[in-house]
């Protein structure tokens, strides 16, 4: 290592050995620079040993030979030698005037450097300066309820459910198409209304003549009951196909074409206990065991209804499942189902909440009718008592028609047809310069000036406005600052917006630009102490930050893989993200210190060290007019 080098310091970023230098002679030494400790080693000997002056990041942008405040013995010189670049300096004490320490153009780029650093530190500083901002903000005055106001926040949705059974016949028979013992090919279908005169029983059906319905010669069939007992006689002569002829306990027997064998039988079980059922699953145009089972009398056929000005289409094939699922799959906000349970049809409203409901119209199908939603009443949702009329809410029953006043300007309320959240409205729609605000998750009325200077004052009047809501009136006075880590924004976003793009054009220059006049070395070992400061600020937020790329999360990126192309990278869209989401970490990544005094933020960072790598080429510049032999690398 050559003789005036720092021990220890190669092998390392930022820890680089000192070449070989040549030495110039300069004036004596200032008394008032500090440039570090004496080595008591060489104060022995009265010769001067290496010391390494280094800032307090990771690297050097130099290595200073000891120097002391006291006078220092004399060393011998060294030839005078050219200036190839003003880099590593040492200071040694002489008794004689020297020479120029080095040409007018190489001073001209080392005070050209300092400037640039300093315009950048100077950019860093506004940034930091616009960007805390905040701290310094009042905090308005607000007052919020003292305790839960104890209202009930459930909500429900309005229904509109069928005004009874779809089918209310209180008997039911089985089934509606049974068939022949034999070989006759004519269909039966039994259809109409068990009276229940023969009780639940089972009724035997038999053909007393061979004929080939419709016929012209007798076709009669005769009814039995369980006992055997004849109750009717139905004669098809000259009947046509499928009408239907009526027995005397209601039910009606039809045939269609075909042939009848004499004596062959069908049975059909009639229940006087048991209550008929629809069948939402067969469809309207059914017949015989395909028959959906409606009501006597009721029937739905091709056609439309509206369910909240939605129209709904029917046709023939439809079922009662079907078209419901026509209406909940329809753009009327409406769930409609069918309860097998008590054979209704339910429509539910998806929204919750009374203003929202259920109105069905222009009925041509006849689907309303016989699913009997025609004439049946909507039950209104149930709205959070905030929304209800607040004369129906028992929690705020201290509160009359009246009015109160806030900041001196009167608000009226009326029990009897306002909300809540109607008196809400109004406060903020008023000119008493405040927001009012309700929680549900606190059950808590917050009134808030939008002032952060101005005073907030609160008045009952004559309604009890303020004590129905447990808030007690006053006067209540903005609090004298903010705790910064509350803080949800900056003062003036767009500013440090602005300013950190300039921050970002001035690093990239310096990483970018080529420095005539000043060694490669030297600007290398000063990008660098950079790197170093920038790196220990994403310490905190990555475990490895040697990698080429460092990411913030916040937007904010540095490369150094390209550096040719600038390091600087910058994302709008997520800074503002972060800005709006994880603003306390956004912060302290950048101005830790700032906010939280704490060390480590990116921008105090970077301020320390320019301020640092100013300080060494400000004494190296002094040092060359005040007294002392200066060593640069050749």
């Amino acid at each position: 290592m050559p003789a005036h080098g720092c021990a220890g310091s190669a092998g390392k970023r930022g820890d680089r050995s000192l070449p070989d230098k040549k030495s110039i002679w300069v004036q004596q030494p200032r008394a008032d620079l500090n440039f570090g400790q004496h080595n008591p080693e060489t104060e022995k000997t009265g010769q001067e040993g290496p010391l390494c002056v280094r800032s307090a990041a990771r690297s050097p942008l130099r290595e200073w030979p000891a120097r002391s405040h006291r006078s220092l013995s004399p060393s011998p010189l060294q030839p005078l030698g050219p200036l190839a670049s003003l880099s590593a300096v040492r200071f040694r004490s002489r008794p004689e005037p020297p020479p120029a320490p080095g040409t007018e153009s190489e001073q001209r780029a080392l005070k050209n450097l300092a400037s640039r650093l300093a315009k950048l530190r100077v950019s860093l500083e506004r940034l930091s300066t616009s960007s805390i901002l905040a701290r310094n903000l009042k905090t308005a005055a607000q007052v919020l309820s003292s305790s839960s106001i104890g209202l009930d926040f459930t909500r429900t949705a309005t229904t509109l459910e069928s005004t009874e059974e779809v089918n209310t016949t209180p008997t039911s028979f089985s089934p509606f198409g049974p068939s022949f013992s034999g070989t006759s090919t004519s269909l039966p279908t039994i259809g109409g209304t068990y009276d229940g005169a023969q009780g639940d029983d089972t009724l035997t059906f038999k053909a007393q003549d061979n004929f080939n319905n419709p016929d012209t010669k007798t076709a009669r069939i005769q009814v039995y009951d369980g006992l055997g007992t004849l109750i009717d006689t139905l004669d098809f002569q000259n009947v046509a196909a499928d009408t239907p002829l009526t027995l005397s306990n209601g039910l009606t027997l039809s045939l269609s074409t075909g042939s009848v064998v004499k004596n062959e039988t069908f049975q059909v079980s009639v229940f006087a206990t048991l209550g008929s059922s629809v069948d939402p699953d067969k469809p309207f145009n059914g017949t015989r065991n395909n028959d959906p089972n409606l009501e006597s009398g009721l029937s739905v056929s091709a056609g439309s209804f509206e369910v909240n000005g939605i129209t709904i289409n029917v046709l023939d094939t439809d079922t009662i499942n079907t078209l419901l699922s026509k209406i909940t799959s329809s753009a009327a906000g409406v769930t409609a189902t069918f309860d097998s349970g008590t054979e209704t049809v339910l429509l539910t409203q998806k929204t919750l909440g009374s203003q929202s409901q259920v109105v069905l119209a222009n009925d041509t199908s006849g689907f309303l009718a016989s699913t009997k939603l025609n004439g049946a009443t909507q039950i209104l949702g149930k709205d959070p008592d905030d929304a209800e009329l607040i004369s129906t809410v028992s929690a705020l029953s201290g509160i009359s028609t009246g009015n109160f006043s806030i900041n001196g300007v009167s608000i009226s309320v009326d029990t009897s047809i306002d909300s809540l959240n109607d008196v809400i409205d109004r406060i903020n729609s008023s000119a008493a310069g405040v927001t009012a605000t309700f929680s549900e998750s606190q059950d808590k009325l917050d009134i808030k000036s939008n002032s952060p200077s101005a005073d907030l004052v609160l008045s009952n009047g004559s309604s009890g406005f303020f004590s129905g809501v447990n808030i007690t009136p006053g006067t209540f006075k903005p609090k004298a600052g903010v705790d910064p880590s509350k803080a949800r924004t900056f003062e003036a976003p767009d500013t440090v917006r602005r300013r950190l793009l300039e921050v970002g054009r001035e690093l990239d220059a310096l990483f970018q630009d080529k420095f005539k006049g000043i060694s490669n070395e030297v600007v290398e070992d000063l990008r660098g102490q950079l790197r170093d400061s920038i790196s220990a600020a994403f310490e905190s937020i990555l475990e490895d930050t040697e990698r080429s790329t460092l990411r913030s999360g916040f937007g904010i990126a540095f490369s150094f893989s390209d550096t040719a192309q600038g390091i600087f990278d910058f994302d709008l869209r997520k800074f503002n993200r972060s800005v709006s989401e994880k603003f306390n970490q956004l912060t302290n990544f950048l101005f830790r210190d700032e906010l939280y005094l704490q060390p480590g933020g990116l921008i105090p960072s970077l301020i320390g060290k320019l301020k640092d790598l100013e300080a060494d080429i400000a004494d190296t510049l002094g040092a060359a007019s005040t007294g002392l032999v200066v060593d640069v690398m050749a």
